[in-house]
């Protein structure tokens, strides 16, 4: 007996799978041919979303799914919110009344500005014309997601129009997908407006909101102006309005790294910093010393320059060595200071000569011209 049990829950539980499986992706077929507003077997009309692929024709099967498969075919990002944008925010441009209390598309809107703006947005082709009206304004639209299912808006004349929207998948290889939409018309039931405590805001108002989009309290925001530390907010709603201006110091100023100047060393003014963020503002200036120079008359040397300095190490009157070129018995001397600049050259004989030695020849024993002597 417990076996049977089993045996009948595990069937039903089989069933009760196979039902949902079934539900999930509902097959449909398409009693039209074409690809702009083509009508389905379960109430939904569809517009093609692969520009490039084949029509559909009547009596072809597909799969209902939901838009999220509904991708632009060069960079497969989700396009399904501008597809249900599309249809919801540009209701009034697409849709004329059937004169028996519901709305049909326009006729000519549907074979041209419709899908154009349709193919814009799924394969980048056909931007021109009133397609491109439509998607400038899908692209404009600032409200609230919107689901697949049960999404509503408010006609000017109280009709309320309930969306339905989904994606039909082809059996078919080679064979388009289609956006497909379904609405239903029925009259404005009472609303009454409940207000959030919250602020709503974008960027140059704010606002209390109902759920069904209805604003009071409509301002533009108000606040101060940013500084070095502290951004803009708006004063009423707290909105930040703009981050910090670091260029903007209003706060006080610290001097930091100043130092009186000595006798013999300078001073500094100090650096000018901001005392709120930290940043230099302006870098300070040198103090002189106040010692006053007095010179010596003698000249200080090294072995390339003389000068006369004073006793604190300031300098004055630098100037290169010139000096005479050394001989065999003078050395090199500086012309201005006197500095040895270098020893006597024993080798270069500049002065007169002497002959030493010298005698006559004779009939029977030999000259001599002499030796050259330096005279210096």
């Amino acid at each position: 007996m417990k076996r049977k049990i089993f045996v009948i829950a595990i069937a039903v539980l089989l069933l009760l799978t196979f039902a949902t499986v079934n539900s999930a992706a509902e097959g449909l077929t398409a009693l039209g041919s074409g690809f702009t507003d083509v009508p389905f077997s379960n109430g939904y009309r569809g517009f093609c979303i692969d520009a490039a692929k084949a029509e559909a024709s009547n009596g072809d099967s597909f799969t209902m799914t939901d838009t999220s498969v509904a991708k632009n075919n060069n960079d497969n990002t989700d396009i399904s919110q501008k597809l249900k944008i599309l249809f919801v925010h540009c209701f009034t441009d697409l849709f004329v009344s059937d004169g028996n209390g519901g709305y049909v598309l326009d006729s000519l809107k549907k074979d041209s500005s419709i899908p154009y703006a349709i193919y814009d947005l799924t394969d980048n082709r056909y931007n021109w014309g009133e397609g491109k009206t439509l998607v400038n304004k899908v692209n404009a639209y600032t409200g609230p997601a919107i689901p697949d299912d049960g999404h509503q808006i408010t006609l000017e004349n109280g009709d309320v129009i309930t969306f339905h929207f989904a994606v039909a998948e082809p059996q078919k290889e080679g064979q388009q997908s289609f956006f497909l939409y379904k609405i239903e018309v029925s009259k404005e039931l009472p609303h009454e407006h409940d207000h959030s405590d919250e602020w709503s805001s974008d960027e140059d108002e704010h606002w209390h909101e109902c759920e069904c989009g209805d604003k009071i309290d409509v301002d533009e925001h108000k606040g101060n102006t940013p500084d070095c530390v502290t951004p803009s907010t708006c004063d009423e709603c707290g909105k930040e309005l703009s981050k910090v201006d670091p260029e903007n110091h209003t706060g006080k100023t610290e001097i930091r790294d100043a130092k009186p100047a000595t006798e013999y060393e300078d001073g500094y003014t100090g650096d000018t910093y901001c005392a709120d963020c930290g940043e230099l503002l302006e870098e300070g200036k040198v103090i002189p010393a106040t010692h006053e120079h007095d010179h010596s008359d003698e000249w200080s040397s090294d072995e390339d320059e003389h000068w006369h300095e004073c006793e604190c190490g300031d300098k004055i009157d630098v100037d290169e060595h010139k000096g005479n070129t050394p001989d065999c018995v003078t050395p090199s001397t500086c012309d201005e200071c006197g500095k040895e600049l270098a020893d006597v050259d024993p080798e270069n004989h500049t002065g007169k000569t002497e002959i030493r030695d010298a005698k006559p020849a004779t009939e029977y024993e030999d000259g001599y011209t002499g030796d050259t002597y330096c005279a210096d």
